[in-house]
């Protein structure tokens, strides 16, 4: 998908408004510069800083999507398109986190939701769902935005890669 394309796709309407606005929890708490896009699921952040303690200005990590898992049975197709409109919406930009009830995986990724805005409306996670790149997930604990993203993905019966 080229970028004319991911613009236009990023700019419909309907994309926005099936997300919708999500649940009135604290906006994102860190905020950090997406310096790699390591695959649908994964990126790579330098910490910028935060108002949570325990994330440290200056420091890198690998984060992980929660609520949105870009991995189905046809791998290679969902996690190089989801992979490239990551890269196209946040590589080299600054990006909000928030971190679930279990903050790491046992790859030693830190699990976040990713907004492009530090209000928290703007999710990359549901925007992966909502393009049909990612299939929505909520394994317990980390289940704070399941229900929106399980919503967004049987409204639009997973969009175009994934099978429906």
């Amino acid at each position: 998908m080229g970028k004319l394309g991911l613009a236009a796709v990023l700019g419909h309407g309907s994309i926005r408004g099936s997300v919708g606005t999500l649940p009135g929890f604290p906006h994102p708490s860190v905020w950090a510069t997406v310096l790699a896009v390591l695959d649908g699921n994964r990126v790579g952040v330098q910490i910028v800083g935060s108002t949570d303690l325990g994330w440290i200005a200056g420091s890198r990590e690998t984060v992980r999507y929660l609520a949105s898992h870009a991995d189905p049975a046809d791998a290679t197709v969902c996690r190089a398109a989801a992979a490239q409109v990551t890269c196209q919406t946040v590589f080299a930009r600054l990006a909000y986190l928030e971190s679930g009830q279990v903050l790491g995986d046992p790859a030693g990724a830190v699990l976040v939701h990713v907004y492009l805005d530090g209000m928290g409306y703007n999710m990359v996670n549901a925007m992966l769902v909502v393009l049909g790149l990612a299939a929505a997930t909520g394994p317990p604990p980390n289940t704070r935005y399941a229900g929106t993203t399980l919503a967004s993905q049987a409204a639009h019966g997973l969009g175009w890669i994934v099978p429906r």
